[in-house]
């Protein structure tokens, strides 16, 4: 099955990402683009972490939903599939939002427990600080993915550290949140340096509009989103093989 990746990395190199254990948090199109992608390279021990159900809405843009995974929760339909790649495969589910209280459960409760690596796919700031900061107090690498939203250019998808992002409002929003007395930490990010699109929003029912449930959408591609999951799931791997 990994005898072409074998090939280009050698056997030493496959065994190292065979061994290493990634966490995945939030498995949207970015994070389970991210899962796949390891899992087709030989990381073959993950933990993923997702509280929310495949959508109709989502299948524009995430490789785990299509219309036979509709309804179901994003946890088992990714296990499913990625047991469908590698039946081997020790896969570890946990159905939630990642927090402090779910911290010890996510992230190890002891040293020998915490994963390798963190993949940071989470939507709401709130939670992404909350996992970033866990992470850096526990040592664990991270790495976390800011705004694909709004967005229609693979190629102006980047690599590189938080202090360095510019023109992304969701970017801008981590910053201000992770100083700490004036300091930023230093945090991989995936990010897109396109600026962000104005969408046309579409009109919303009388009743939204009158109870103001009115929610504003964001536009989104499969060619942003599965970029992003590629070079999270690229820069995570050349990590794992320099230890």
């Amino acid at each position: 099955m990994y005898e072409r990746i074998e090939a280009l990395i050698g056997k030493d190199n496959l065994d190292k990402l065979h061994s290493a254990k990634v966490t995945v948090i939030g498995l949207g199109g970015v994070g389970y683009t991210a899962a796949e992608v390891l899992m087709r390279c030989g990381v073959t021990h993950l933990t993923l972490v997702d509280f929310d159900t495949v959508n109709e809405s989502n299948i524009n843009r995430q490789l785990l939903a299509v219309h036979s995974t509709v309804g179901l929760p994003k946890t088992e339909a990714a296990a499913a599939r990625l047991h469908d790649i590698n039946p081997d495969a020790e896969i570890r589910l946990i159905r939630g939002m990642f927090s402090a209280d779910t911290a010890p459960d996510i992230l190890g409760k002891h040293c020998e427990d915490r994963p390798d690596f963190v993949l940071d796919a989470i939507d709401t700031i709130a939670h992404k600080i909350s996992l970033i900061r866990e992470c850096q107090s526990r040592h664990i690498p991270i790495i976390s993915s800011l705004g694909a939203g709004n967005r229609t250019s693979p190629g102006s998808v980047h690599v590189c550290d938080i202090s360095e992002t510019s023109g992304c409002p969701f970017a801008a929003a981590i910053r201000r949140k992770l100083r700490d007395n004036g300091k930023l930490p230093k945090l991989p990010v995936v990010f897109s340096d396109e600026l962000p699109r104005t969408i046309v929003q579409p009109a919303e029912s009388e009743e939204a509009t009158r109870t103001h449930h009115v929610k504003s959408l964001v536009g989104s591609m499969a060619t942003v989103t599965i970029a992003f999951g590629n070079m999270m799931a690229d820069y995570v791997m050349k990590e794992i093989l320099e230890k």
